[in-house]
């Protein structure tokens, strides 16, 4: 394994991250970020399922008030404020093949 993944871990173990949830976010096009978050702010984002949103063409907008943790492998942020959580029209994209349709119905 990279010797940069271990730095990582130890980065979030030192901040107490290492079993808060997380979100992946697409912010550009062609840039993600990983937002870890109090259960509680996670709880109002885990309502939407990923098929529904498929369906309805529709995806959520996420605003919060941040602070930066790391660089790698994406950009990881950690969520201070949890400001807003919307739906709105778009696209909803898996990131990864990782996404599985049974885990999202």
């Amino acid at each position: 394994m990279d010797r940069r993944f271990f730095e990582v871990y130890n980065i979030l173990k030192d901040k107490g991250l290492l079993y808060k949830p997380f979100v992946d976010i697409r912010v550009k096009e062609d840039s993600m970020v990983k937002l870890y978050l109090d259960s509680a702010d996670y709880d109002r984002i885990k309502i939407f399922k990923w098929r529904e949103l498929l369906n309805e063409e529709k995806k959520v907008v996420i605003k919060a008030k941040t602070e930066y943790i790391d660089n790698f492998p994406v950009t990881l942020l950690y969520c201070k404020e949890l400001v807003d959580v919307s739906l709105t029209e778009g696209k909803t994209y898996p990131q990864r093949s990782k996404f599985k349709i049974e885990d999202y119905n």
